[in-house]
């Protein structure tokens, strides 16, 4: 009870957030397994648990006011907020211990705030996520980071087949990248490999890039209660997110790896030069025809979902590079030759170059061959989309179609 009562002389502000801390700290299995089994891995762990961690929880809790909070990003609206990393800070701490409002606006559904899975779950990585969090805590304790968070809603609206033929934009240069994440992209936009509703599940059982990235980097959590599911023309851009932790590992092996510092350049008030991208595939898990998605508007919607995540608004200057990979080809079962060619599509489209983070998964074969070769032949990316069309026109091969890298072939036939 020693713990207990030294957290009692610093309460949260309102008695819900005091009554969730003794849930938080009581010894009861089906409450905190997670959060115990989590300060039994390293040795001193828990007495710092209690000792920093907490407190730190708690302090930034204690400073947060509601009427502070930024408005909702409310789908179909393009819209931005300005959050202050303390308030991040605060608004994340409300998440652990329970008392953030759960944000609702009329039949609007938002992603999953609670922690209580994480602070529950015995599974490897939910405990390595939870412990990045409570490391992102540890980091912070003296007081909340510079700078600020922005969060951006965009909306564009869609463009018909029509509209991409006629796309003059020069296809832009792609490099392709066998190794090193998506992360380390320095000066980048960093494209999340996005669920439509915003974090995917990194509070709720998730484990591979977005819910990865939500963890090592636990300021992003903050858009969670602001972002209602993104729509089918729309991505949401958060720029100032500092990454805390370090993991080794990817879904059922992700474990934390210690701590991070990023090396990323730093505006004058602090704020970390990091954007990343949020842009939700669709999913053909479940999909009877799977290749369906070489086809009409799910083509067209992928191609212009990363379009939008890829523009720049009006004046932000010169072209840009986004760091992406493999979108939607693992569990969501994309055929990765087809997204790749839509994401350089889009790019070249918005002005950028592209990054392409294979992770050593060789699927889509040659490809920064490809593009070189696409590039000098089509020109355009008007006169490559009309040259997927007429492709498509002749029929998918026999078959697993949707599975085998015939499209790059198929598209350079004659070449």
């Amino acid at each position: 009870m020693t713990a207990l009562r030294g957290a009692e002389r610093s309460p949260p502000r309102d008695l819900g957030s005091f009554m969730r801390l003794r849930t938080l700290l009581a010894r009861h299995p089906s409450v905190c397994a997670g959060r115990e089994a989590v300060l039994a891995q390293e040795p001193g762990l828990s007495a710092r648990f209690f000792a920093r961690v907490l407190p730190s929880i708690l302090h930034h809790a204690g400073a947060l006011g509601y009427a502070h909070l930024p408005a909702l990003l409310l789908t179909g609206r393009s819209a931005g907020a300005a959050i202050p990393r303390g308030t991040a800070a605060s608004v994340i701490a409300h998440m652990v211990l329970g008392s953030l409002p759960a944000p609702h606006h009329g039949e609007e559904s938002f992603p999953h705030t609670s922690f209580d899975r994480l602070l529950a779950s015995r599974a490897p990585q939910e405990q390595a996520k939870l412990r990045c969090v409570l490391h992102y805590f540890d980091r912070i304790a003296e007081g909340p980071p510079r700078g600020t968070l922005r969060v951006v809603r965009r909306v564009e609206p869609a463009r018909t087949a029509e509209d991409w033929a006629r796309e003059e934009a020069p296809l832009g240069p792609l490099t392709e990248v066998p190794s090193g994440g998506i992360e380390d992209a320095d000066g980048c936009l960093q494209v999340d490999f996005a669920n439509r509703y915003l974090g995917g599940g990194v509070l709720s059982g998730g484990c591979v890039q977005e819910e990865i990235r939500f963890a090592v980097s636990p300021e992003l959590l903050a858009a969670l209660p602001l972002c209602p599911a993104l729509g089918p023309d729309e991505a949401l851009v958060l720029h100032g997110a500092e990454r805390f932790a370090a993991f080794k590992g990817y879904a059922f092996t992700l474990a934390f790896a210690g701590d991070h510092r990023d090396p990323s350049a730093r505006d004058p008030d602090g704020t970390p030069k990091v954007s990343l991208v949020a842009m939700d595939a669709l999913d053909f898990r479940r999909h009877i025809d799977r290749s369906a998605q070489f086809q009409g508007s799910l083509f067209l919607r992928e191609l212009h979902k990363a379009r939008v995540g890829f523009s720049r608004a009006h004046g932000e200057g010169a072209p840009h590079t986004v760091a992406t990979g493999h979108w939607g080809c693992g569990v969501f079962a994309g055929h990765p030759q087809l997204k790749a060619l839509l994401q350089w599509l889009a790019a070249s489209s918005a002005g950028a170059g592209v990054r392409y983070h294979t992770y050593g998964d060789a699927r889509c074969g040659d490809l920064e061959g490809f593009c070189a070769r696409a590039a000098a032949r089509f020109g355009t990316v008007g006169a490559l989309f009309t040259r997927y069309q007429d492709v498509l026109a002749r029929g998918l091969p026999p078959g697993d179609g949707w599975r085998e890298p015939w499209l790059f072939p198929a598209l350079l036939e004659g070449a």
